[in-house]
């Protein structure tokens, strides 16, 4: 099961790495769009498997960001951390206290930073960006209008499928 898990994750990687259109790629965003989708991938819709890839890339061999690696990667090509990104945020969701950032942790900031954006752009209330909503999401994201995240105030881990260790798919 754990080489069938491997074996996804990388046909993933490489799928992804490989690709040369992106879906926040200026070439491929709708008109009524801004240039780049801050959304796509990291918020609405949110892609477990394209995040967990830009994190291992960003993370680097130990598989934990810390905040030089956090800083350096804004400026790469697919990056992880994205201009909206705030270290100052995502090391909140450090459970551990080590100073830096696991995957778990990461899935759990993208988690938690996707339902404010949803609870403050989301409109008509399905879950979705579209249209108006999508664009002004957007806008607030490329202008640095974060709303602040928190980790649950239990502390508990997120209880994403992607992040369970009881995970059979």
């Amino acid at each position: 099961m754990i080489a069938r898990n491997t074996f996804v994750v990388l046909l993933a990687a490489g799928a992804v790495l490989s690709s040369p259109a992106r879906a926040d790629s200026p070439a491929t965003a709708p008109a009524e769009q801004p240039a780049q989708d801050r959304c796509a991938s990291a918020v609405d819709p949110f892609d477990p498997v394209e995040e967990f890839i830009r994190f291992r890339v960003a993370a680097g061999e130990d598989r934990e960001l810390d905040e030089q690696q956090f800083r350096d990667n804004r400026e790469k090509a697919n990056p992880f951390v994205r201009v909206f990104d705030l270290w100052e945020q995502i090391i909140r969701f450090d459970h551990n206290g080590d100073g830096k950032i696991n995957w778990p942790e990461a899935e759990q900031y993208r988690l938690r930073l996707r339902e404010k954006i949803l609870a403050t752009y989301d409109a008509d209330g399905d879950g979705r960006l579209k249209g108006d909503e999508r664009k002004a999401a957007n806008q607030a994201l490329e202008a640095g209008e974060v709303p602040e995240v928190q980790p649950p105030a239990d502390g508990a881990d997120a209880s994403s499928p992607t992040s369970r260790p009881d995970r059979t798919h």
